[in-house]
Formats: structure tokens, sequence, C-alpha cells
């Protein structure tokens, strides 16, 4: 009797993991568009509302023009060009956040990015905005996305010949860092990658987000979700590391930026990156930053790196290091 007993506490204990499982893989994997109306200020922009208003505004006085891009395993993506003032002497490919549209994400370093001479290519993640697909995969297969997004837009006139930077934020970042695993692929015009608030390992993403946001034990729950991945999404989460491709990676060069106050990605993930990176590097950590908030937090610093690393990747001019390697990788810059 005692053996039915604990077999059937068991089979229920396990039914009720599986269940917890499989909530956690349709909350955090499943996609929910338009979660933010075009023009509204997403929550974590509150506190500078009125300048992300502003930006909003700025951005709808803007010719856009709108592509298309079929991926990999058949989804129709959208993209966005925005030219730059003036003749562009760059592009960058912006890749937004996790269930956020490249509109949003850009809105706050846009009227910047345009006033560095840079053309802006948005692309829209599968599953997000006006993309199709139903899963999100934490930057696996959208790395793979922007890898085709860039060879597509490499060949634009008005990006044709000039210098590419892919640019991402939090899982945007998370997919530029990835490109490193298919870099032979990368256009000849692709000089630097910049990544902002990113997180390297998917895997390990996913049990921070069971343990830190729905209050699950790693084991089994996290575990059991990685299981649902593999078999549904046909995706493997514990591939290589962004990291481990840092690790390989020693002529491309990488802007590292996060802030400290980050408790979506832990600011761990870029000085991690950054140390591993063999290439050309600059980190740059924004004091008390929330999740991808740095510009709006420390305009002036955000904006020192990037012109930094600009400068550097493209040799305008002898410049000194926007900051010191030893107290950025400690956190002090």
């Amino acid at each position: 009797m005692l053996f039915w007993i604990i077999l059937i506490a068991i089979l229920i204990l396990l039914l009720i993991c599986l269940v917890l499982a499989w909530l956690v893989l349709t909350n955090v994997f499943g996609c929910r568009k338009n979660e933010c109306q075009p023009g509204s200020v997403p929550r974590r922009y509150r506190r500078w509302a009125k300048a992300y208003e502003e930006g909003w505004r700025y951005l709808k006085k803007l010719k856009i023009e709108e592509y298309e891009l079929t991926s990999r395993d058949g989804l129709k993506l959208k993209g966005y060009y925005i030219p730059a003032i003036g003749e562009a002497e760059r592009t960058i490919i912006f890749a937004h956040g996790y269930r956020d549209t490249p509109f949003e994400d850009i809105v706050p370093m846009l009227r910047f990015y345009r006033e560095e001479s840079c053309g802006i290519f948005l692309i829209t993640h599968r599953g997000h905005d006006k993309s199709e697909g139903r899963w999100v995969t934490f930057s696996i297969k959208e790395s793979q996305d922007l890898m085709d997004w860039i060879r597509f837009a490499a060949d634009l006139p008005s990006v044709k010949g000039r210098p590419i930077y892919p640019v991402g934020v939090s899982m945007g970042a998370a997919s530029v860092m990835r490109l490193l695993g298919e870099k032979e692929k990368l256009p000849e015009e692709v000089v630097g990658l910049i990544e902002d608030s990113g997180f390297t390992d998917p895997g390990k993403e996913l049990v921070y987000t069971a343990r830190e946001h729905f209050h699950m034990p790693a084991f089994p729950i996290a575990y059991i979700v990685t299981f649902y991945v593999r078999l549904i999404l046909h995706v493997d989460l514990n591939l290589r590391s962004a990291r481990e491709y840092m690790k390989e990676n020693e002529t491309l060069p990488v802007l590292f930026i996060h802030g400290t106050g980050d408790h979506v990605v832990p600011v761990s993930q870029s000085v991690r990156a950054y140390l591993a990176c063999r290439a050309g590097k600059l980190l740059c950590l924004i004091d008390n930053a929330p999740h991808i908030c740095g510009y709006f937090t420390d305009p002036e610093k955000y904006q020192a790196a990037v012109e930094g690393f600009f400068a550097g990747v493209e040799g305008w001019e002898e410049t000194e290091e926007v900051f010191d390697e030893e107290d950025s990788a400690s956190g002090k810059g």
C-alpha cells in the first residue's frame, strides 16, 4: 500500500512539474505581439517619458523604407531602413529586444545615430510586430535571421560599400554576439559589433528567468522546458554560448554596453563576454542603468563609447581609449 501511495505522489508531482514547465514555455517562448502600442511609453522608459515621446515624434517625421525577407524556415520577416542625416558614412543593422518592436527600442538613440551619419536598418524578429512566427528562440534562430538580413542589406544601394555595424539590445544583442558562430558568412563590410545588455547563454538565461521572474526552481522546471524547446521548437538551448565564440574572435572589434542596475540580464554576462573577446574591444558600464536604459541614464557616456568605437574601428585619427580597460572590466568605468 505504501508503495502505491509513494508512486501516485511521484506521478502527481511529475504532472505538476510538466504543467508548470509548459506554462513557462508558453509564457517565455510564446510570442505576444504588440504589447506596447505605437507611440506609447514602455514601462521601463516611464522615468524618461518626455524624452521618449519627443523621440517618437521625431521618428514619425522620417522617411522609412519597408522590406521583407523570408527566413530559412519559411517565415516572412519585416525590415525597415531609415536614412542618415545627409550622406551616410556607415550603416547600423539594429536588432531589438525580447517582445519589443524595432521602433520602440531605437527611439532613445535614433537621433544620435542619424547625427553620426548612420543609415539605420531595423530588423523585426520572428514572432514580433509584423513578422511571422509563433515562437521566440532566445537568440538562436534570431541570429540566423539577423545574418540573412545583414547579407540582404549589404546589397542595397544605400548600404553597399559602406561600413556595417550590427547593433543589438537585450535578445537582439545576444543575436549580434551569436553572429560570430557564422562569422565566415558575414559580408566584408561588417567591421564591428555593438551589443547592449545582451545575454551570452540562452540556457542559463532560461534558468535565471525561471528562478528570478517565475520563482520556480531551476531543477526540474528549466530542464523540462529545455526538453520542450528541443521537441517543439527544434532548438537546443545548450548550444555553444556566445562567450565561447568570443574566445575565438580575434578579428572583429566589439563594443559591450551594459547597465549596472540591470535586473533582467546580469551585467556579469557582458563583462565575461568582454573578458573572453580576443579582438579589439571596449566595455562601457552605465552606473545604475536598468535593462537597456543606458542611453537615457547617461547619454554622454553612451555617445562617447559609440563615437570612440567608430573612431577606433574606422581609424579616423589617433584617439585615446574612451574607458580605461582595467577600470571598465571591474565595473568602475
